[in-house]
C-alpha cells in the first residue's frame, strides 16, 4: 500500500506479467513497480507480454511518468505487447503518449471484458508452450 493507491504484480504465466494498480500513481509507487518490472524482466527475457489492470487508478503524478517511459523505451524490444486497461482520460492520454515513444507496444482497453480476454487467451497460450 502506497500514500494514495495500492499496486500489486504477479505472474500469471511464464513471460505474462499483470498488475493491478489503484488510487494515484506518484513517484513512490512507480519506483516499486520498476523494481518488480526489471526483477522479472531480467528473468525472463524476450517475448514478453503484460497487463496492467488501471481501470481504478485516479490520476498520476508527472514524476512517475518520467521514471516508467525511459524504462519503456529501453525495454521495448523485449516486449511483444503491454495491454492497459484503462477508465481514466488522464491515464488514457499518457498511454497514447507513451504509445507513441514505444512504437505503439501499447494496446488499451476501455472496457474490462476485452482486456480480460487478452489476459486469458495469452494466460493459456504462454502456459500450453510452458508445457
Amino acid at each position: 500500500m502506497f500514500a494514495r493507491g495500492e499496486a500489486f504484480v504477479e505472474e500469471a504465466a511464464p513471460k505474462v506479467l499483470v498488475s493491478y494498480l489503484t488510487g494515484h500513481i506518484d513517484a513512490t509507487m512507480m519506483r516499486h513497480l520498476l523494481e518488480q518490472f526489471e526483477g522479472w524482466r531480467r528473468v525472463n527475457g524476450d517475448d514478453l507480454m503484460a497487463f496492467h489492470d488501471l481501470e481504478q487508478v485516479t490520476d498520476y503524478d508527472s514524476e512517475a511518468r518520467l521514471l516508467v517511459t525511459p524504462w519503456a523505451r529501453q525495454h521495448r524490444p523485449q516486449f511483444r505487447c503491454v495491454h492497459v486497461l484503462v477508465r481514466s482520460q488522464a491515464i488514457a492520454w499518457g498511454i497514447r503518449v507513451l504509445g507513441t515513444l514505444t512504437d505503439r507496444l501499447l494496446v488499451a482497453h476501455h472496457d474490462r471484458t476485452s482486456f480480460e480476454t487478452a489476459r486469458a487467451t495469452a494466460t493459456a497460450a504462454r502456459r500450453a508452450l510452458a508445457g
